[in-house]
């Protein structure tokens, strides 16, 4: 607080007059930068809206990102936070184009954890690599799943998301201590986000147990239900709210 720092008289006036300046620079920059990513998510929205396809979110997400990537090497300074922004939106519009063409399939989100993951490194996001989490846990059969009034948890390899998770947890905790600050924070939001996913993954084995040797196939878009149809198998794990199946 600098007018604390003048009031007790550890800065003199003039620079108090000085570090306010930069502080009203730093200021109107920031809103600036905030209304530009607001106005390019809503042109990025219609033009989706347009033409709804994944190949048009591919293509849009790839061009935001990529704009996102060059301002944030070469105009930090000026636009780095709509850079952030830009890769923030084009990632995740990319990621769900990714995963509508490939019909929700293993490889789609395989795609996506990596791109959600470089993203999260070069943009120093947290929320990337928390998605980029998320996203891998799709590929060992983790779902969510909503019905009238009912939320629907899946882990459907309760073992193998628990040892899968713990190991990177482990992994990118003892990652995280030879990191600067900056990456630091992304290995350790990754680290946080399995450990959630191990949590999820003891709950459902303790409940329903687990068999490495009898699994169903992997649901995708094909199927036509927006809740797939082994979700209702009493023999299938997974939790409803309020209720156990």
């Amino acid at each position: 607080d600098i007018d604390k720092l003048l009031a007790d008289g550890q800065i003199t006036a003039g620079e108090y007059e000085r570090l306010k300046g930069f502080s009203l620079k730093e200021t109107g920059s920031l809103a600036f930068n905030i209304l530009i990513g607001f106005g390019v998510i809503a042109t990025a929205g219609g033009a989706l809206a347009l033409l709804p396809s994944s190949l048009t979110a591919i293509v849009l997400g790839v061009v935001l990102a990529v704009g996102g990537m060059a301002l944030t090497l070469h105009r930090a300074d000026e636009w780095g936070l709509l850079g952030s922004i830009l890769l923030l939106v084009g990632s995740v519009t990319a990621g769900g184009g990714i995963i509508a063409l490939t019909e929700g399939g293993v490889i789609g989100f395989l795609i996506v954890t990596v791109l959600c993951a470089g993203a999260a490194i070069f943009a120093k996001s947290v929320l990337l690599s928390i998605l980029a989490t998320l996203a891998l846990s799709a590929t060992v059969g983790a779902m969510t799943a909503y019905g009238h009034a009912t939320y629907v948890l899946v882990i459907r390899q309760p073992a193998v998301t628990v040892v899968l998770f713990s190991i990177l947890a482990l992994v990118t905790y003892y990652l995280s201590k030879r990191l600067k600050p900056d990456y630091e924070r992304i290995a350790i939001a990754f680290s946080r986000t399995s450990l959630f996913l191990v949590n999820l993954g003891f709950w459902v084995g303790s409940l329903w147990g687990d068999s490495l040797w009898n699994q169903r196939g992997n649901w995708d878009f094909r199927s036509g239900a927006v809740i797939p149809d082994w979700v209702g198998c009493r023999t299938h794990r997974d939790w409803r709210l309020g209720s156990r199946r």
